[in-house]
Parts: structure tokens; sequence; C-alpha cells
């Protein structure tokens, strides 16, 4: 049964609007830990449409095991009753594509007020790049610490 009146839904509509467009971070709202808007920067992550992703809660798209080795779905439980008593939190997550493929991302939560629904805005930073960065500057370092070795030794 829908509860939603014809009235809010465009009010609704103008805030997912607002909060979403011309946003270059991959970003999704969640209504209690489903997926109710998303930007396309956020499905092209997942490699999909915006369609997809839609309607699935974090534990569609999340590994059984994160990490951290706990559970993905005693985590999330642990992020809800976190975001009750805080509104923001941040944290690294591993989601999984539908391909199966898994990917590491920081993610940025905050609760926003929206009726009396519990709402929050999720946005994700791609770690990717920087863990490849870090490790391109460890091999560096390691590279200029055996030069300055062989130096030394000389």
């Amino acid at each position: 049964m829908n509860d939603r009146s014809d009235e809010t839904i465009p009010v609704r509509n103008t805030m997912h609007r607002q909060l979403l467009t011309n946003k270059p971070d991959p970003i999704f709202i969640l209504e209690n830990d489903t997926i109710i808007e998303c930007t396309v920067e956020a499905s092209d992550l997942f490699r999909t449409i915006p369609e997809q992703i839609i309607g699935k809660t974090l534990a569609d798209i999340s590994p059984e095991y994160q990490s951290d080795n706990h559970r993905s779905s005693d985590s999330i439980t642990r992020l809800t009753v976190n975001l009750s008593r805080e509104s923001y939190s941040e944290f690294e997550w591993t989601f999984l594509r539908f391909d199966q493929t898994q990917f590491t991302v920081q993610v940025t939560i905050q609760s926003i007020k929206s009726c009396s629904r519990s709402r929050s805005i999720c946005i994700l930073k791609d770690l990717r790049h920087l863990k490849d960065t870090l490790a391109m500057l460890q091999k560096q370092q390691e590279q200029y610490q055996d030069i300055s070795n062989r130096k030394m030794a000389e």
C-alpha cells in the first residue's frame, strides 16, 4: 500500500533533485537501508544504470563479509543504530557489483530530515585511485631507499 499522497511526491522529488543534481560524486539516498535515489556516478561505480540500483538494500549490493571479517548484514544493523544516535558517519565499505566483482569506497553518510521517514544521503569516494597512488608512492620510496643504500655502500 502506498501511503504517499500525490501532493507530497513532487516536493520529495524536487528535494532529491536538488541533493543529486550537478554533483560530481557518486551519491545515493537511503530510506532505512533501501536505495530510493542515486546519481549516474553512483550507478557507474556499480557498472550499471540507476534503475537497477534503486530499490536494492545495502545488503543486496554488499558481499556477505566486509574486509574486517564482520558480516555485512551485522555491520548494516550497527550502522543503522549509530545513525539513530549520531547523524553523521564515515567508514570504508566494500560493495558488490552485479557481475560479482567487489570494490571498496569511503562512505560518508548523513541523516536527512524528511517527514517522519528515516532517510540518509550517502556520498561514495572510490578508493581504488587512492590505493593505487599509495602503492606507487611506496614502491618509489623503496626504490629511493635502495638507491640510497647502494650509494652509501660505495
